[in-house]
């Protein structure tokens, strides 16, 4: 038998245990500790409760062969969650995009989003990112765990940053002396704003 094993909470393992001599009789598997954890009589261990236990393998003897035993320590813990997501974010101001983040296992429990970068993104229960100022932020994706699922956490950068604009028109234009004409220019996004035009030669 192993001097240890761990097996998670409300799950199973088994305690592979065999005799020497093979024929000499059958062996026992007992604990004192039935709060932390239940065994039956093949070597099958099921957790209860997060904490250590003991079982005792025995073979009781006969008049041939001596009574043996050995104790095996059983480690009853929570179950291991991780959360996978992205590394990072860009987003524009006053735009939005979602962080898709998973739990495994997937019945653990629920996802929290939160940040403590307020003034530079709003993060909604969901995961829902909105910019609110140029600059750089972190949202904690987390699982608080409970009594059988262990706590875990996820942390994603997310850059705001400011909408790139671009002018579209006439790289040159030409005209006769004492004629007018329109530069033809246009914003992208339009609704970014006003176009200004300034000449760098008034005298012209």
């Amino acid at each position: 038998a192993p001097d240890s094993v761990e097996v998670n909470l409300t799950e199973s393992t088994s305690i592979i245990a065999s005799l020497d001599p093979k024929d000499a009789g059958k062996l026992r598997f007992t604990t004192k500790n039935n709060d932390i954890i239940s065994i039956d009589s093949n070597g099958k261990v099921t957790g209860i409760k997060i904490g250590t236990a003991t079982v005792t393998v025995s073979f009781a003897g006969d008049g041939k062969y001596r009574a043996s035993s050995r104790n095996v320590t059983v480690a009853v813990r929570d179950v291991e969650t991780t959360i996978s997501s992205v590394d990072s974010i860009n987003l524009n101001l006053s735009e939005s995009v979602s962080i898709v983040a998973y739990l495994n296992p997937k019945d653990a429990g629920k996802l929290r989003f939160t940040t403590n970068n307020n003034d530079i993104i709003y993060v909604s229960a969901t995961g829902t990112v909105t910019g609110k100022k140029v600059g750089t932020a972190t949202v904690t994706v987390s699982f608080a765990g409970d009594g059988k699922y262990r706590a875990s956490s996820w942390n994603v950068t997310v850059v705001v940053r400011d909408v790139e604009t671009t002018i579209i028109g006439d790289d040159s234009v030409q005209i006769d002396v004492g004629e007018t004409t329109t530069i033809d220019a246009t914003l992208n996004p339009e609704e970014a704003g006003n176009l200004r035009f300034v000449s760098n030669d008034t005298s012209i």
